[in-house]
């Protein structure tokens, strides 16, 4: 999904070391996040496995540039089971 400046596309278990790099590494990420700053690769890995074989309850992409595919965030809701639980969140790392 697109619209011709930033692309959503589903997580990928080739993710996961990119985004613990990025998390991790972020002091101003880490400001705003329940990211743990030691998450590993590994523990992307696995939350992208559960996140990926959940019917519901959760939904994440990864936001990526649309011309060259350069990851670029992160972009996830989450609820328990009434729509007034729904959580959003989201993050962009600065641009270097």
């Amino acid at each position: 999904m697109s619209d011709g400046v930033v692309a959503l596309r589903r997580w990928s278990p080739g993710d996961a070391e990119w985004y613990a790099a990025t998390v991790s590494g972020d002091e101003l990420i880490q400001q705003f996040t329940a990211e743990s700053p030691t998450v590993t690769a590994e523990d992307v890995r696995s939350a992208i496995g559960a996140l990926l074989s959940q019917p519901s309850g959760a939904a994440g992409f990864l936001i990526a540039d649309a011309d060259d595919h350069r990851r670029l965030g992160n972009i996830a809701l989450t609820h328990e089971s009434a729509p007034a639980t729904r959580t959003p969140a989201r993050w962009t790392p600065a641009r270097r």
